[in-house]
């Protein structure tokens, strides 16, 4: 069984052999352009976008990556100090209002802070400049002696913008 036994296109090209020359050469026209049309919107368009959309990602990840290099030495520092140190919160003190009242002046909203244990709370940022979370964090080892146990960072789309999540220990 042939597409030509579809009783469907049978009937299509029964139809079409009737039409006249010009009628022909004009529905041959428009079949090509619907062709054209659909390759380019189902097919061009979206990888066109896709491409674009991937050139930008790849520039905000550079942007990032230099951004943490530029910061690598800080970065060295805040990981080998932190297991040092003895904590210096003062008495009646929470290192979770210290966490979360440190962040302030460094224009950083912190989205949550919860404790884990007594010497441990987990940080959320969303949406934060990468350069003053870091002089943050340095802020809390050197005034506070709290230091990071463990980090997350995901860039956003804008450059020198992440979020972030951490765990800080005295």
């Amino acid at each position: 069984m042939g597409v030509r036994d579809i009783a469907l296109v049978a009937n299509a090209v029964r139809q079409y052999q009737n039409l006249g020359a010009n009628d022909q050469r004009a529905l041959g026209v428009l079949a090509l352009a619907l062709v054209c049309g659909l390759l380019y919107f189902a097919v061009w368009k979206p990888s066109a976008v896709f491409y674009d959309h991937a050139i930008a990602d790849y520039a905000t990840g550079q942007k990032l990556v230099e951004t943490v290099k530029l910061n690598e030495a800080l970065l060295r520092q805040l990981a080998q100090n932190g297991a040092t140190g003895s904590a210096a919160l003062a008495p009646g003190q929470s290192l979770v209002s210290v966490v979360s009242g440190s962040a302030r002046p460094f224009n950083l909203q912190v989205k949550r802070v919860e404790p884990s244990g007594e010497q441990k709370v987990r940080v959320w940022l969303e949406k934060v400049e990468f350069n003053q979370t870091l002089k943050w964090l340095e802020s809390l080892k050197g005034r506070y002696h709290i230091s990071v146990a463990d980090v997350q960072i995901d860039k956003e789309e804008a450059a020198g913008i992440v979020s972030a999540r951490f765990t800080l220990q005295i």
